[in-house]
């Protein structure tokens, strides 16, 4: 989505839309180079926003956090930018709160028959939920160029 092959994100304006905020809300810290901070911002985003969902995007977070690591400060760093993305909730919660009233409501997958769970457990395959993954996409890193 937003998030670079190597782990990290870039500081644009589609990282601020898919943060729901602005470039200028968002300052890039001083002797922060903007790529690093753009990264903390991710991994809060997914730490202060996204909680709920850890086992969805964890991965993304530990390749993000592996590439902070060049940085001697980083968890500092990603400490200062959940303080940051939890300081501008409110804000966006009233946004959300506007765009979930005009979405539709998630339905329920459809069960499978208990042969296929079997088939499931025997592979020790995951099954992921796309209509609701797909929901998730497109409501929480929705952004101009995706």
């Amino acid at each position: 989505l937003l998030q670079c092959f190597d782990g990290s994100w870039k500081f644009d304006k589609y990282l601020a839309e898919a943060l729901q905020s602005t470039m200028e809300m968002l300052a890039v810290p001083t002797d922060v180079p903007e790529e690093a901070w753009a990264t903390a911002l991710g991994v809060a985003f997914l730490r202060v926003r996204a909680m709920s969902r850890e086992e969805e995007w964890e991965l993304m977070a530990q390749k993000a956090l592996a590439w902070l690591e060049q940085l001697p400060d980083a968890s500092a760093l990603v400490s200062q930018a959940c303080v940051l993305l939890q300081h501008l909730a409110p804000q966006v919660r009233a946004q959300d709160e506007s765009f979930a009233a005009n979405d539709p409501p998630l339905q329920a997958p459809a069960r499978k028959p208990p042969h296929a769970k079997k088939a499931m457990k025997a592979a020790h395959t995951v099954e992921i939920n796309y209509k609701e993954f797909t929901y998730f996409v497109r409501k929480v890193w929705a952004c101009s160029r995706c």
